[in-house]
């Protein structure tokens, strides 16, 4: 199961990090086009595959869209204060 959803994450993962650089460089730095498509491939493409796709293995929990996903960040925090609660009540 992990392997499926962890394939179709870093699909989504990885067009989400092309469109983003795009459109925050043209956005917030004015930059051309050319200039930020080479650094795409020279630099962040390489650097997310080095480091990011790697550490997805050891993850106990991968949320993809995390700044999106507002049901799975609400299921985080309440399982953060239900473990919280009980580490309290059963000191």
């Amino acid at each position: 199961m992990r392997g499926g959803a962890s394939t179709g994450i870093t699909r989504t993962r990885s067009t989400w990090i092309y469109s983003h650089t795009i459109s925050a460089s043209l956005r917030e730095r004015g930059r051309p086009v050319e200039e930020i498509l080479e650094q795409y491939e020279t630099t962040v493409r390489p650097m997310h595959l080095e480091f990011v796709e790697p550490s997805k293995r050891h993850a106990d929990l991968i949320v993809p869209h995390a700044t999106d996903n507002v049901l799975a960040v609400e299921m985080i925090v309440a399982t953060l204060r239900d473990r919280l609660r009980a580490e309290d009540i059963s000191q």
